[in-house]
């Protein structure tokens, strides 16, 4: 008969000076035709001429593979072919960044494939028993899921049990539980794949259930399901089945969102109550409904005042992409035609015609717009502006020189105007909406435009909440050609003026400083002076000139904290270099002294330096600081990416246009504490204020020297003592456009760091 041939696989004696392998044979069909005449037969083993595989080969019996950290047990039948499986410890966990709710306390890579190097997939999950340092707190394994549609995703792998046998007192041992389907239906450890130890910062439970779309829809695969609080997710299975950490008492009833490429987020959906620890909560089912597009802004403001011979343009912005198929019908403008169009979240009309002189015009979107996931806006919203009508001799008027003081003990405001408020000879007539006076209040512009006049007091009296407005009576043809809405209430000095809670308002001083406050940054009407400042303000600060260029300041006071940016507006100086980019400055009074603290980004537009997005759009309209993505994976694809993550100005003080003297790169740290100032020894005159990391939710972006080594020190302003990091190295790059993350750096209280690159 031809040479039986069969592969063997071999295990090692505890001793390891022998290996023994089973297998079984039997006669041939011709061998079994023929009588055993001697009783006995030989059989010859002969060596393989072809490949041996050597090393950690697990069979369907199982086997073992195992480092100082971390023992991974292969259970019976949990492969039919033998592979090989390989651990290899992770000890650098920059790419991960910081994860909300847990603690990185270990990592492993777990690898399996097969003699033909091909992966494979374990049948059953094996079991690990772990040895992390010392800890009171539940540990968890998540599996790292890489590609995936959202990027990469930590999936819980298992749930830990607590050892009963103890190495030390500086070490906790803890082992995966069985994983029974119908209980808790995890994966468990069957994957080639990185996994990370977690301990919880909180008691957490375990809520499983399925995705739907719609209620009593069909289930929904490869859509991620997170919950609030915990960086833990999961991405269904098939029948739309997750299992997610969630936070347990004594926190509230936790919340999960379903969320799909092609409807986007859905709605949270809360639970009735809040879980016990290391509970196991049936969900049941967790409803994907897609949600209407959210509108933004819409650009010209409601009310604006526009010049019927300026460029035009109308744009609305969502918070989604919208579908460019519903847009032609859904956004009207009254008594102007044009076509419009979307490119991802922004409408934008375009009129084919000009805007007419003092004519009122309104916008409309309308409810059968659409958002990308086929979802209708499903409300409508209107806005209104207006445009001026100039007399060919008369071509100025303009607001920013006008004036209304806040109101006196008596109720009395002054009326104004600074030279070229106003077309000469025409006449400025005071209105207020609501309630009108009694007394028409009024005044006639002289020849260089300016005007003044008395307003209110006694059965008149103006308070800070009214709403008053200026008419324009043309001089000559007694027509009105504007009206323009006084309000903020000014200074007397016209350096301050009282912003209101529910409105926007520009404030543009005499030497050409704007200051834009969105509404909603104060929840009170609140008093902001803007007074000039100089070089001279700086000088102070250590190694300022060596590493910043100076090129105009402001000094802009007010009390609290805005509840979003405000923008502020400078003149360029002539001779300004502006082939650099600028950014803009607040001068702090550090724990140490005066430092600089970037809070936001500057670009050039007519002739001024401006916080302020393209086209107007105020920066106040980005996420705030404490809800940047900022990720070690993350990627800054436009400025607004990087200017999201800057604190902006939202606190008094003097504020200053800079440019670095050399390069730099840019930093991110995460994770530390809001009571220090954050100061980096390769750029002495910088500091991140505590402030920035109570408002950034302990994480901040920095410039950082580039092709420079640093250390940070983060000082408690409790004065308790300095915490300093080991040193980095951040590397040069060219711009703040498409940048990336890749790696971050532990730093013991101070958290962890990373280089944009």
């Amino acid at each position: 008969d031809p040479p039986f041939t069969t592969d063997l696989l071999l295990y090692r004696t505890p001793a390891g000076d022998s290996a023994t392998a089973v297998f079984h044979l039997a006669p041939s069909a011709q061998a079994s035709a023929v009588t055993l005449r001697d009783g006995v037969d030989h059989i010859r083993i002969t060596d393989y001429p072809g490949r041996i595989d050597r090393g950690s080969l697990i069979g369907a019996e199982g086997g073992r593979v195992s480092n100082e950290m971390v023992s991974i047990d292969i259970p019976t039948g949990a492969t039919l072919d033998p592979i090989h499986a390989a651990l290899v410890p992770i000890t650098d966990f920059s790419a991960f960044g910081s994860i909300a709710g847990f603690h990185i306390a270990g990592g492993f890579t777990l690898s399996l494939t097969r003699t033909d190097s091909s992966v494979s997939t374990l049948l059953k999950p094996a079991r690990a028993t772990l040895t992390v340092p010392a800890t009171t707190q539940q540990v968890i394994v998540a599996e790292v899921l890489r590609d995936t549609p959202f990027g990469v995703v930590l999936r819980l792998a298992a749930t830990t049990q607590r050892s009963t046998s103890i190495a030390s007192s500086s070490v906790a041992v803890f082992t995966t539980r069985a994983i029974d389907p119908a209980v808790l239906p995890l994966d468990g450890i069957v994957r080639d794949s990185s996994y990370l130890i977690l301990t919880a910062d909180n008691p957490i439970a375990f809520a499983f259930g399925q995705v739907r779309l719609g209620s009593g829809g069909a289930t929904l695969s490869n859509t991620l399901v997170t919950t609030a609080g915990l960086g833990i997710a999961d991405l269904t299975r098939i029948g739309g089945v997750f299992v997610v950490p969630v936070l347990a008492k004594p926190a509230a009833p936790f919340s999960l969102r379903a969320r799909s490429l092609a409807t986007g987020d859905g709605a949270p959906s809360v639970s009735a109550t809040a879980p016990d620890a290391d509970a196991i909560v049936p969900f049941g089912d967790l409803i994907l409904a897609p949600q209407p597009p959210h509108l933004l802004s819409i650009t010209p403001a409601n009310g604006a005042i526009l010049d019927p011979g300026a460029a035009f343009l109308l744009q609305a912005t969502f918070d989604m992409p919208i579908d460019a198929a519903s847009v032609a019908d859904a956004v009207v403008v009254n008594n102007l035609s044009g076509t419009a169009d979307a490119v991802g979240s922004i409408v934008t009309f375009h009129p084919s015609e000009a805007l007419q002189p003092a004519a009122q015009y309104s916008v409309t979107v309308l409810p059968q717009l659409r958002g990308s996931n086929g979802t209708p806006f499903g409300r409508a919203v209107v806005t209104q502006f207006s445009t001026r009508n100039l007399p060919a001799a008369n071509t100025s008027i303009r607001p920013e020189l006008i004036r209304i003081t806040i109101p006196d003990a008596t109720g009395a405001s002054v009326i104004g105007g600074r030279a070229g408020a106003l077309p000469a000879g025409s006449q400025a007539v005071a209105v207020r909406r609501a309630r009108a006076f009694n007394t028409q209040y009024q005044g006639t512009a002289a020849s260089d435009g300016s005007f003044s006049f008395a307003a209110g007091g006694g059965t008149d009296s103006i308070s800070v909440s009214d709403a008053v407005d200026l008419q324009v009576i043309d001089g000559i043809s007694h027509a009105m050609i504007a009206v323009i809405p006084l309000t903020p209430f000014t200074t007397k000095d016209g350096n301050g003026f009282l912003t209101p809670p529910n409105s926007d308002v520009r404030f543009v001083t005499s030497q050409g400083v704007a200051v834009n406050v969105p509404a909603g940054a104060f929840e009170t009407p609140t008093l902001i002076t803007v007074s000039a400042s100089t070089a001279a303000a700086f000088a102070d600060m250590p190694s300022f000139a060596n590493q910043l260029a100076y090129t105009a300041s402001v000094n802009v006071q007010f009390d609290g904290t805005a509840k979003k940016r405000i923008d502020i507006d400078l003149p360029i100086p002539p001779n300004t270099d502006t082939s650099k980019p600028l950014f803009l400055g607040y001068l702090g009074q550090s724990i140490r002294g005066p430092r600089v603290m970037i809070v936001d980004t500057l670009r050039l537009e007519s002739g001024r330096l401006t916080t302020m997005l393209p086209s107007g759009v105020s920066s106040s309209s980005l996420k705030p600081a404490s809800t940047s993505n900022i990720r070690p994976s993350s990627v800054f694809s436009d400025n607004a990416s990087g200017k999201a993550a800057l604190l902006g100005a939202i606190t008094g003080g003097t504020y200053g246009a800079v440019s670095f003297a050399k390069a730099v790169s840019w930093a991110v740290f995460d994770g530390l504490s809001a009571h220090i100032d954050l100061f980096w020894d390769s750029m002495p005159s910088l500091y991140a204020s505590s402030l920035y990391l109570a408002e950034g939710r302990g994480r901040v972006l920095v410039p950082v020297a580039a092709d420079t080594r640093f250390q940070v020190v983060g000082v408690d302003i409790r004065r308790l003592p300095a915490i300093r990091s080991p040193q980095w190295l951040c590397h040069r790059r060219s711009t703040i456009n498409s940048v990336r993350i890749p790696s971050s750096h532990r730093l013991h209280a101070l958290k962890s760091s990373t280089c944009l690159v």
